[in-house]
Parts: structure tokens; sequence; C-alpha cells
């Protein structure tokens, strides 16, 4: 009874002021609604006043520092010291190929075509070939002839016989230690001119008709230069060093551009002695211009730079072996890849006087080191000192500015140059000879892989 009350006095309540309640209730949302306005405003204003007064001040800080009218010309200022340094730098390549000539009368066409001059120019490179090696004191290992001679021994015996390892005895080991020792304490460095094939290709040179010689010295030309920057290198490295015992470059092997660079034929104790101090290597050994991207040279090693001849560039490979101290051989390689000196007559006029430059355009490509069995027959009468010695092989890429040498090139290398975008991976003129017409399934593995390759492994730019 009483809940039946109170809710009859509820009902009651709400029928005498229902005529009042929905005001109420409009009144009552209208405040909750005005409430959020005003908090939402207040939160809107003070966020307009902050980021207005940030936006204000950075347009001030923006006017305060806006550019003059002659902005410009201090823009330019900029921009002309940018070209300026393009400028210097595509000289710099230029210059890069600006180089001493073995001869001035021969490139791009002979002044004279008689036989004499080509025979003068083959001269004229064995000639420098040979001051090249006094530049690094380079020298050969003892000879057999030399050997029995200081021995006292009859110079006419031939090849083998009491000269071999098993018919020597102690003493003779011994004289034959002594004179091996000595002359590895009186040079700097073991080379001979055979390292450098076109040296003996010189030698009692047939004259095969004007066009063949001027390509036989064009291409010599260009192993002069690769040449002279090996040389470069080994000198570098070794700087004063008074022997081979000393020297981190031990031996120069060869430098190669049709295979890969290995020893002679004939290098050890007992072969005939016209064949010692580094053994025949006559042939063209032609440095090959890489027409088109995508095939081996002719060294077998495609080039992970890209590389080819294009109208700033030429590029061709070449194969260097050295034998060199073990803890050497990143420093070697950096010698390599360094900045040579240059040494040219402007505009290849051979009255104007040396002038004095520098270049840098050797890449390594490839590389691999191996280690050297001392008792081994091309080691034999070699001394290398304490320190434990590697044989390293290197493939590199040469570069040639094309604007620097081009007033000198011979037509039918601007023939072959020219006609690039139709070769199929390299070629040189004069006919087949060292030319390849199709691109080759794989690498080609050497006819007959010296046994030094075995145990040997890569060197990248890590082991820098």
């Amino acid at each position: 009874m009483a809940l039946k009350v109170k809710i009859s006095f509820n009902l009651s309540f709400l029928k005498r002021y229902t005529s009042i309640v929905i005001p109420v209730a409009i009144v009552v949302v209208a405040l909750l609604f005005l409430g959020v306005t005003v908090l939402q405003g207040r939160s809107l204003v003070a966020r307009m006043d902050k980021e207005s007064l940030a936006v204000g001040k950075q347009i001030d800080q923006l006017m305060s520092k806006a550019p003059s009218a002659r902005q410009w010309e201090e823009e330019k200022k900029y921009q002309d010291a940018h070209a300026e340094d393009a400028e210097r730098i595509a000289q710099l390549g230029v210059h890069s190929s600006l180089r001493d000539l073995i001869s001035y009368r021969i490139f791009p066409e002979p002044k004279d075509t008689s036989r004499q001059v080509f025979a003068n120019f083959g001269q004229a490179l064995r000639s420098r070939i040979e001051g090249l090696l006094t530049q690094i004191r380079g020298r050969g290992a003892p000879t057999q002839q030399e050997m029995q001679s200081q021995m006292g021994l009859d110079t006419s015996l031939s090849a083998g016989g009491n000269w071999s390892r098993a018919n020597r005895n102690d003493m003779t080991q011994a004289m034959i230690d002594t004179i091996c020792q000595k002359r590895a304490e009186e040079i700097g460095v073991y080379a001979t001119p055979e390292a450098f094939a076109w040296y003996d290709f010189w030698e009692g040179y047939q004259f095969p008709g004007t066009d063949k010689a001027v390509e036989h010295c064009w291409y010599s030309q260009l192993a002069y230069w690769v040449y002279d920057d090996v040389v470069q290198a080994i000198q570098a490295l070794n700087g004063s060093s008074t022997s081979v015992i000393n020297s981190p470059v031990k031996r120069l092997i060869a430098v190669s551009f049709q295979k890969e660079a290995d020893f002679p034929a004939s290098t050890g104790a007992f072969y005939e002695s016209s064949r010692m101090g580094g053994g025949r290597m006559s042939g063209e050994d032609r440095p090959m211009y890489l027409l088109q991207a995508g095939y081996p040279s002719v060294l077998g090693v495609e080039p992970w730079t890209g590389r080819v001849c294009n109208e700033e560039n030429d590029v061709v490979h070449f194969s260097l072996g050295v034998i060199v101290a073990a803890n050497a051989v990143g420093d070697f390689m950096k010698a390599l890849c360094a900045e040579k000196i240059t040494l040219f007559r402007a505009g290849f006029d051979e009255s104007a006087p040396l002038e004095e430059g520098i270049h840098n355009s050797i890449t390594i490509l490839d590389s691999a080191v191996a280690p050297v069995e001392r008792q081994d027959k091309e080691h034999e009468l070699y001394r290398y000192g304490e320190q434990a010695v590697v044989r390293l092989t290197l493939t590199c890429e040469y570069l040639f500015n094309r604007a620097g040498y081009s007033p000198i090139m011979p037509k039918a290398i601007r023939d072959v140059l020219s006609v690039s975008s139709q070769g199929t991976g390299q070629t040189s003129p004069g006919g087949t000879s060292g030319a390849r017409t199709a691109p080759p399934a794989s690498r080609p593995a050497p006819s007959a892989p010296p046994p030094r390759r075995s145990g040997g492994r890569s060197v990248g730019g890590d082991d820098f």
C-alpha cells in the first residue's frame, strides 16, 4: 500500500509540472552546449594565437632576411666557380693523355716512310725500357754463364748435366747461394727488359710496310705508357731500398696485354744461357681496345666498371705479375692505382719544352694471390729475403682520354674507334691479328694454367 502511495505521489507531481519540464530540459541542454562551446572556443583561440604568433615571427624573420635585388650577381659568381671547376676537371682528363712520345716523326702519319724511321723507333723504345729498369735498379738473377764464370768453371757447359740439383755437392750449392745472395743485395728489384714483350719484338725488326709499321709503333707507344706507370708504382713502393731483400716489390714478372702475365719460358738455373735473364717473349702484344660492353676482354675479364671505348675515353686491359712481400700486397695495389707523373710536350710538338703533369689511369679489375715455392725452378736463383712473399697477378683497366691523344692517332686506329657501335667486343686494326670477332661463351682458361694459381685467392678493395 505504501509503494502505491509513493508512485501516485510522483505521478501527481509530474502532472502538476508537466508544462515546465520540456522548457527546463531545453535550458539544461542549451547550457551544456554553451559550456562545451566556450571551452572549445578558448582552446581554439589559444591555438590560433600560438600558431599565428609563430607564423608572424617567421614572416618577420623572412622579411628581415629578404635577399637583395642584386643577389643574382652573387649566385652567378657561385655558379661560375662551379663551371670553372668542371672545366678544370675536363682539362685534367685531357692532360692525362698528353705524354712524351718515343718518336715525334711517326704519328699520326710518318714524316718519312723509310725503313730507318721505324728501326730508329724500335731502338728508342728498347732504350726507354732499359731506362725504366735503371730507375728501379732492376736486373735479372745470375745467369748460368755468370755463375760458371765466377766459379771458374767452363762456360761452354750445356744446360743440365752436372748443373742439375741432384749432381751438385754442398760446396757447389754454397757457391751458387753466395752468388745469388750477392746479386740480391746489389739491385733494387728483379726485373729484365724481357718482362715487356715489345722489347724483344723490336730486336731485328723486319719492316712489313708503312701501314703495318705505323700500327706496330702505335701499339708499342701505348704499351710503353703502361710500362712506365707500372715502373712508377714499383719505384713509389720500393723508394730508396738498397736491395731486393729490403724491397717490398721483389720481382717484376711481366706486363702483358694478350695473355695473363706469366714467367717466361725459361727462368730456372739450368737452361741455355741465351735465354736467361728473363726469356724471350717475342711477338706482337697489342693493347686491345675494348669496344662493346657485356663481353670479356682478351684477358677473360668482363670489367665491373662497365667502361668501354666512347667519345671521351678509350679503354684497354693489361695483366701484371709481380712477387711482393706478403704484407705489401695492398700497398702495391694502392701505388698502382695512385696518381702518376706525366711528362709531355704541348701540342705533341718536339720543339716544345717538356712539361710535367699528373694522371690516374689504372683501375684493378681482378686479382689473385698465390704462395711462392722458393725451390721451384722459377725462383731457384732468386733471393727474396726472410720475409714471406707471394705472387700477385692483376688484371687492370687503363684509360686514355681521347681528346688528349686523338691529335696523334693514326687513321687506321681512328677508323676502328669510329665504328665501335658495330664491334663485337674488341678489335684492333690491321686484319684479324688480335681481333675478337665473336664474344666467348665463357671466360677462357689459360692454355696451360701455371700451377701457382692453385691455392691462390682473390684480392679486392676490402683487402686494402
